[in-house]
């Protein structure tokens, strides 16, 4: 019976009391999940170790498909800024729907005046944030990494892009369009909430170094 359900395993099933189990132990403390999250393999190691044969087994199952990488991709999201207050069966219908892109070293995401029609979680790498029209200039208001979400401002109010987004190591990103985005936030309202947190942050920010160059 257990050879039989484990041959019929779905994303669903493998990510479900499994994936609340991972996330307990990539998030220990509760608090700046993407910078306290251990990795991925480390969890999964540690459960091939001490879990139950079951969850032994369906982590084996996972570990030869393609589930890890959903796995990945809905932990990423459960330990972003941007989705951490989903509940986990929440997020993985959101890791179900959303695409992943690849960009490298001096590629540029989007340019300030581009259309906004996506934001991006950020899967691996870093991104840098510049305020200048210049492509060529590259001074920073922000540099973001594993975790971190941007572009999400333009697909709210549908204006243009009023940044620049350089890569600045070969990045890994998610992807959401502005439908998904927007469909999220119907559903989810603490998205939200979240936004408007970093929204805040990064004002002051700026406010203070505007105070410190006058």
């Amino acid at each position: 019976m257990a050879f039989e359900a484990l041959k019929n395993l779905n994303h669903t099933a493998i990510s479900g009391s499994i994936l609340k189990l991972l996330t307990s132990l990539l998030d220990p403390s509760g608090k700046q999940r993407h910078q306290n999250a251990i990795s991925l393999d480390e969890a999964i190691n540690w459960c091939m170790h001490n879990c139950s044969p079951w969850v032994k087994q369906c982590l084996s199952q996972a570990q030869d498909s393609n589930m890890i990488d959903f796995l990945e991709k809905t932990l990423l999201l459960k330990h972003s800024r941007l989705f951490g207050d989903i509940d986990t069966e929440d997020i993985q219908s959101i890791a179900e729907i959303l695409v992943e892109d690849f960009y490298q070293e001096g590629d540029r995401i989007f340019d300030i005046g581009d259309t906004s029609d996506q934001c991006y979680i950020i899967q691996s790498g870093k991104i840098g944030i510049s305020l200048h029209e210049a492509q060529d200039k590259k001074e920073f208001v922000a540099i973001l990494e594993k975790g971190d979400y941007f572009g999400e401002m333009g697909i709210l109010d549908n204006n243009l892009r009023s940044a620049t987004a350089h890569v600045i190591e070969d990045v890994q990103l998610i992807s959401i369009s502005r439908v998904q985005f927007q469909n999220i936030i119907q559903q989810h309202p603490e998205v939200a909430v979240s936004m408007l947190t970093r929204m805040n942050s990064i004002i002051r920010t700026l406010n203070n170094k505007l105070a410190l160059a006058t």
